[in-house]
């Protein structure tokens, strides 16, 4: 056995005895740092979306696995990375509208 095999095994044992939760958030970051390694992620489509979809009846039906939850934000980030970048929300004129209240403010507390 090679000497990364070997800590892998020691560190796996060491993880499995952890909280669930702090194992759950493991695989959250594990999944989410290979997805960042990878090249070619995939673009959305409609079936990764329907697997969202089935994922999110059964967090509402309350029978959704751990892995699945993780799967589950996995997907939602990926959802939303997609709409982030296909249909931006438009939000310049609200940052306009913001600078302009935050100036008149600043006019009426020196006023």
């Amino acid at each position: 056995m090679s000497m990364v095999q070997t800590e892998y095994t020691q560190v796996l044992q060491k993880v499995k005895m952890w909280p669930t939760e702090l194992r759950q958030n493991l695989a959250g970051e594990i999944i989410e740092s290979l997805e960042a390694d990878s090249a070619a992620p995939g673009e959305w489509n409609e079936t990764r979306n329907a697997r969202r979809c089935a994922l999110i009846d059964k967090e509402i039906d309350g029978t959704l696995t751990a892995a699945e939850r993780v799967e589950l934000e996995l997907l939602q980030k990926q959802a939303v990375a997609y709409r982030d970048r296909v249909a931006p929300f438009p939000v310049e004129g609200a940052r306009s509208l913001h600078g302009q209240l935050l100036a008149g403010r600043r006019q009426h507390d020196q006023g």
